[in-house]
């Protein structure tokens, strides 16, 4: 047999792009359908009872402080209020259980995806035969079977689930804020092809950046290893001022690298914030000018207006936090091309 994969140093100025790795990674994820389903309704609960306090507050507003109804009575406004605060007491401990339940049940997932993981790859390692040692560093190796299957298992915990429940939080959301006002929402959404074209320019980027730092890590983890395997040797040359060097020189372009890495993430995580404020503006003055008109010419109410603005603001959670994810992404998915690579050569022999 050949050696059927490339180098696992291979040069910066040529990434892998295998979709391949992903569909393989994801396979080991859904052998556990049930901790994953689990842990996506749990996160579904979780993000829709978020939902809930503002349509409380709205509520509050437009049937106790201040009812759109003149003729409501006093008692009736103190029905409504023991009934809102009822709720709210409700919906705050359904929150908490759903939040456990999400936290837990997405660690015990993938964390079990993890242990899955390095325990075929170490045993895949085992299979390998000697030529594949002979050419390759041992503290290399180690770094993808421990620090590159960490940064992998990411994807599981702030990645997979993250994303089909701010898929599923994001349609609730844009669901409610119709029922309010259709115009004021078509207005908000207007700039996401702005979030689109960010991330198409700068994920490429950002994904090369996180390869880039691993692979100097798995460099540097080479390198130590075996010159410490080899100290004894070191001290009869006295070579250690020269072993000092070669480390500083490591670990400076290391930083560089995390720096250029942190740079573009930063820029995807900036943009996006300014994005989400923009569209927080455009509810407080569109949405200030509706609530000025008559509600039979399709103004709003105090209370429409204070619940647009928080529906707003927690369907917004996802996307912000979207930024992040997608750093996340692209730091898991080049670790889980370097760890397929290794799965990928079969022995020599």
């Amino acid at each position: 047999m050949t050696l059927a994969s490339p180098s696992l140093n291979p040069s910066s100025s040529s990434p892998i792009k295998d979709p391949r790795y992903f569909r393989r990674f994801l396979a080991y994820a859904f052998d556990y359908k049930r901790l994953l389903i689990v842990a996506l309704l749990a996160g579904v609960m979780k993000f829709a009872v978020n939902y809930t306090f503002p349509w409380l507050i709205g509520a509050a507003i437009d049937k106790v402080i201040k009812p759109v109804d003149e003729t409501v009575t006093e008692a009736q406004r103190m029905h409504w209020l023991w009934i809102l605060v009822a709720l709210g007491v409700g919906f705050s401990v359904l929150h908490s259980i759903a939040t456990f339940a999400r936290g837990y049940f997405t660690a015990k997932l993938g964390n079990r995806v993890i242990a899955n993981l390095r325990q075929d790859l170490f045993d895949h390692l085992h299979r390998l035969s000697l030529h594949f040692y002979s050419k390759e560093r041992t503290g290399s190796i180690v770094s993808r079977l421990i620090t590159d299957i960490q940064q992998a298992s990411q994807i599981v915990n702030g990645g997979l689930i993250t994303v089909a429940m701010d898929l599923f939080s994001v349609t609730l959301g844009v669901a409610l804020l119709l029922t309010i006002s259709w115009k004021l929402t078509l207005a908000c959404i207007g700039i996401w092809p702005l979030y689109v074209l960010t991330y198409k320019l700068l994920n490429p980027r950002v994904k090369e950046a996180s390869r880039r730092v691993q692979s100097q890590i798995s460099k540097i983890s080479g390198n130590v290893q075996e010159r410490l395997a080899g100290i004894s040797l070191v001290k009869t040359y006295a070579a250690e001022s020269r072993e000092m060097e070669q480390f500083e020189v490591d670990t400076e372009e290391h930083y560089d690298r995390v720096i250029e890495q942190s740079t573009l993430s930063s820029a995807v995580t900036g943009i996006s914030e300014g994005l989400v404020h923009i569209g927080q503006t455009i509810v407080i003055g569109f949405g200030g000018w509706l609530a000025m008109q008559p509600l039979e010419r399709g103004g709003m109410t105090p209370g429409d207006v204070v619940k647009f603005l928080g529906w707003l603001s927690v369907m917004y959670l996802p996307v912000r936090r979207f930024a992040e994810v997608n750093v996340v992404y692209q730091q898991s998915l080049a670790a889980i091309e370097r760890v397929f690579q290794v799965f990928d050569i079969t022995p020599k022999i």
